[in-house]
């Protein structure tokens, strides 16, 4: 057995023993802008939102994220 085959049954145990990692909520979403005649997409993004609280401040923040690319974009008039 190799070294890096030796430390790495150790290794996991102890990065999954209780208390050693956590988990945090992320919501992704990807979000695309089609023209609708003739039917085509001019824009596509991803987003993420860690840790969310709420599904109401996920949509809030993909929104805020979604017209501030629009909007550099050149594809929404700026406020």
């Amino acid at each position: 057995m190799t070294s890096f085959e030796s430390g790495y049954g150790t290794s996991w145990h102890e990065a999954t023993a209780p208390g050693h990692y956590e988990e945090e909520p992320i919501a992704r979403v990807e979000t695309r802008v089609y023209t609708l005649s003739p039917e085509r997409m001019v824009w596509a993004g991803d987003s993420e939102t860690f840790d969310p609280r709420s599904m109401r401040e996920v949509v809030d923040s993909v929104v805020a994220a979604g017209v501030k690319a629009l909007e550099a974009a050149g594809l929404l008039a700026v406020r």
